[in-house]
């Protein structure tokens, strides 16, 4: 797997247009970020600086990752995920690297995972709040109607984290 190695990695995130990805798939809406989280947020390193893109430089990385092997990616695309797979497979490309895409629905994505070896999962998460603290407080934490477990722990934890971001900070910055 060329992700296994930290060259392929690297790769992947020399390759990335992000400012493309902004403008095309997020219309604009967004900001090139070197975390998931936005300054404020539990998490955040204002320290960290995103990867360049770097075509060249991705490309030398790749062939390091792949050592000789056919370079060729195998990803697993979430259907509502697909436009963006579309957008990484081009950046790849342009890295030398083919994806080989499968779609598939919500309800088949862990029949297609136990199916093949996959190199890369795409997903999609909807999050109407930019915000990482969306999926956690609507899908782990136990207040929520719709929480898929009940662990005081992480309630805790999640609490505490939630109630040190400065939200008026957050909403100036959207």
């Amino acid at each position: 797997h060329p992700f296994s190695d930290v060259r392929g990695r690297k790769a992947l995130n020399h390759s990335l247009h992000r400012a493309h990805l902004i403008k095309y798939e997020a219309r604009g809406n967004g900001r090139i970020l070197a975390t998931c989280t936005m300054p404020g947020e539990f998490g955040h390193n204002a320290e960290l600086r995103p990867y360049s893109t770097d075509e060249k430089l991705a490309r030398q990385l790749f062939e390091q990752a792949f050592a000789g092997q056919k370079k060729c990616i195998n990803a697993l695309v979430k259907s509502q995920a697909r436009r963006i797979a579309l957008f990484l497979k081009a950046c790849l490309a342009r890295a030398g690297v083919q994806m080989k895409m499968t779609l598939a629905s919500e309800a088949d994505m862990q029949v297609f995972k136990s199916k093949a070896e996959w190199d890369i999962y795409i997903s999609s998460c909807p999050n109407p709040f930019c915000h990482s603290s969306f999926v956690p407080s609507m899908a782990v934490f136990s207040h929520s109607p719709f929480s898929l477990c009940r662990d005081p722990i992480f309630d805790n934890i999640y609490t505490e984290a939630i109630s040190k971001i400065n939200f008026v900070y957050f909403i100036i910055l959207h």
